[in-house]
């Protein structure tokens, strides 16, 4: 975002949407905001006559760049918009105590820790979503598992599972 910034304060329009997750990396508990480019090492810009070499004139632009016809020039901004919204909706959601959970649906977990842990491995359990419960300072993940012959919804500390490989 640092050379997205100097692309404007040299009077170019720049756009790089944004991708919003949460992670709780190593032994963190509480998940943190992770802001990141869509797509990284891309940055939409729109020159005008002479500004190819102000632009080739910013650090950490480098000389591969992509022209695109103009055509599809409001086509590319609005579709960077809407990416925009999407990752704005996400951080206002985790801002007011919505975990983002980092899995999908019906996403494979592994269970690895927890009281449970000897009797559920190798068990299929998937993902379902998060929970905030009121007497817990974190949240729980909440998955499904066949147990005993029929899906069982079960409870997992955020620490105890993770996404299978």
């Amino acid at each position: 975002f640092a050379v997205r910034d100097l692309i404007i304060a040299e009077g170019i329009r720049a756009e790089v949407p944004r991708a919003v997750s949460s992670s709780s990396r190593g032994k963190k508990r509480t998940p943190e905001l992770i802001t990141s480019p869509y797509l990284p090492n891309y940055i939409f810009t729109e020159l005008q006559e002479g500004q190819y070499e102000t632009l080739m004139g910013v650090k950490g632009v480098y000389p591969t760049v992509q022209m695109v016809p103009a055509c599809y020039k409001d086509t590319l901004f609005r579709w960077c918009a809407m990416i925009d919204r999407i990752a704005d909706d996400l951080e206002a959601r985790f801002k007011q105590g919505e975990a983002l959970a980092g899995y999908k649906p019906d996403q494979a977990l592994e269970v690895v820790g927890g009281p449970l842990v000897e009797f559920l491995a190798g068990l299929n359990v998937t993902f379902k979503k998060m929970v905030q419960h009121p007497h817990l300072e974190y949240p729980t993940v909440v998955a499904e598992g066949h147990m005993m012959g029929k899906v069982t919804r079960i409870e997992f500390d955020a620490m105890d599972v993770r996404a299978c490989e």
